[in-house]
């Protein structure tokens, strides 16, 4: 994963130890899913990147919870995968801690919520999230302002669609098998068999490899049509 030189850089200082009785149940013995503590630091992150209004707002661990109103599904909203020009004020903006630290067996996410109603709701309902996808290429996205960099910058999205385009290749995922790449079957996500979706986050190395393959592979393709 792209983060994990961070981590490793910062080990003796990152290492946690959780004692063996600590959270044994899913609830405090006030009844609250979400320790007093890890609000405040929650609070205090989005303060420091700028990517959300937390004043005045609700915050609650995201374990289950109902579609009530609006989702906003903030969970790239990070400055190192998007610019943020403005810190987020939607009813209710879903984040999650596998996409800001890179830890993606976390599992751990929170909500921002505005309206106390809803907010009472989502301690009693759980839901069920699917995301289908509808964009089958890669957007050319404009450059903005990240407050938090202080500079213009352009997105590092997390996720990019390959399209195979000869008529013979209807198995995209097949093909990128082939040459040993892995990617998600464009049929999972709303597309066609034509299309892949390749991770970008990989380290240096796994992405480097990724290009060499593809240049390798379209190469040689290219010098057997010559042929």
């Amino acid at each position: 994963m792209f983060l994990e030189p961070f981590w490793v850089n910062h080990a003796a200082s990152s290492t946690i130890v959780v004692p063996g009785w600590h959270r044994m149940s899913y609830e405090f013995n006030n009844g609250s899913l979400l320790l007093k503590q890890l609000e405040s630091e929650i609070r205090r992150l989005h303060a420091v990147v700028r990517n959300a209004v937390t004043d005045g707002r609700y915050i609650k661990a995201v374990l289950r919870g109902p579609s009530v109103k609006t989702i906003y599904d903030l969970a790239y909203y990070w400055p190192h995968y998007t610019p943020v020009p403005t810190p987020s004020d939607e009813d209710l903006m879903i984040f999650t801690l596998s996409k800001h630290t890179g830890h993606g067996g976390s599992r751990f996410g929170w909500a921002i919520i505005k309206d106390e109603a809803v907010y009472q709701r989502m301690l009693t309902y759980e839901s069920k999230t699917m995301l289908t996808s509808k964009q089958f290429s890669i957007q050319e996205l404009e450059p903005q302002n990240c407050s938090f960099a202080q500079k213009v910058r352009e997105p590092s999205p997390a996720f990019a669609w390959l399209k195979c385009e000869r008529e013979e290749d209807q198995d995209c995922k097949a093909v990128l098998n082939s040459i040993n790449i892995t990617g998600r079957h464009g049929s999972l996500f709303g597309a066609k068999s034509r299309y892949v979706r390749l991770s970008l986050m990989k380290s240096e190395d796994d992405f480097d490899l990724m290009l060499k393959r593809m240049k390798m592979f379209v190469s040689q393709e290219n010098n057997d049509a010559g042929d």
